[in-house]
């Protein structure tokens, strides 16, 4: 038989949070039939832990894949993929954890609507102590038909967390995997699986994403350059709406995004890392992208807390 579900773990010196990470998926109510973690030439103890964990849950078919050379993130994020063999699969980043009910729950709406390309859920915040920071609210299943880009921007501005996200393996071989050259590759990724098929949210958050100042996607604000083609490949989504009025509308918004998430990324910058001319920069691309945010009270508030507050 087939299998139905795996859940795969890319990792790069994980040693501090796999072990977690592991012990979500086998407390999860819905039966996964494999785990696969894809190391990424780690240098620490994560070998030696997926090892140990595999020897003491033998009734979980668990393989581990090591890359003979660091591949990157977002290569070995598609390395999942390509080594998947099951029907769905869930991408799981190292250092976050899923509820125990997540599987049932992404699962059960696959079987209502077994023609949806990705079925995600929502994410409650946490820290590196494992503090619940955001609990998000329980509200209704949202649904983008294909070809919804628009709807997509204008709900989620192509934010859904990859650790949430069921894919349906089949499709996700028709469409491909991520974008390598693109530090977003998951956001454009929804956008181009709704090219072809129906995505869906459901109510109920279904992961506990883990917030860091370590983290990939937080290092990668202090690369300024690389950031902001990030910035500019995202509004290329709006590329994919075959209306014009419809792109129109969706690439004013992914300006308004941008800017916003500029504001945002300054403030980080200054707050973390200190890095002041770097911050600067953020917030004069931002008005650049959308000069009517020098408008709203909520630009300068943002602006005079994060240079004055300590």
């Amino acid at each position: 038989m087939k299998r139905k579900v795996t859940i795969a773990i890319p990792v790069y010196n994980g040693e501090k949070y796999i072990l977690k990470a592991l012990q979500s998926i086998v407390r999860q109510t819905y039966k996964v039939d494999k785990l696969l973690i894809c190391d990424n030439k780690s240098n620490d103890n994560t070998i030696k832990i997926v090892k140990s964990f595999a020897k003491a849950n033998s009734a979980l078919e668990i393989s581990l894949h090591i890359n003979p050379n660091n591949i990157g993130t977002l290569p070995n994020f598609n390395k999942c993929l390509e080594l998947c063999n099951s029907k769905y699969l869930l991408l799981l980043a190292v250092d976050d954890r899923l509820k125990h009910d997540a599987i049932e729950k992404l699962m059960g709406f696959y079987k209502q609507h077994p023609d949806f390309g990705v079925v995600a859920g929502k994410v409650d915040i946490i820290d590196e102590n494992e503090r619940v920071r955001f609990k998000s609210s329980h509200s209704h299943t949202i649904i983008f038909n294909k070809g919804q880009i628009l709807e997509l921007v204008e709900k989620t501005n192509l934010w859904i967390h990859p650790s949430a996200a069921l894919y349906n393996m089949e499709y996700t071989r028709k469409i491909g995997f991520w974008d390598e050259t693109n530090i977003g590759g998951d956001e454009r990724y929804w956008a181009q699986i709704l090219q072809q098929f129906p995505l869906a949210i459901i109510a109920d958050s279904v992961t506990y994403q883990m917030v860091r100042r370590d983290q990939t996607g937080n290092l990668e604000h202090l690369r300024f350059k690389d950031k902001i083609m990030h910035f500019k490949s995202n509004l290329q989504v709006a590329d994919f709406e075959t209306d014009p009025q419809r792109r129109n509308k969706a690439r004013k918004l992914l300006k308004k995004w941008a800017a916003n998430q500029c504001i945002g990324v300054g403030r980080s910058v200054w707050k973390n890392y200190r890095k002041y001319g770097l911050a600067l920069r953020y917030w004069i691309y931002g008005i650049k992208e959308n000069p009517y945010i020098l408008f709203k009270y909520r630009f300068f508030k943002t602006i005079a807390i994060t240079i004055f507050k300590k």
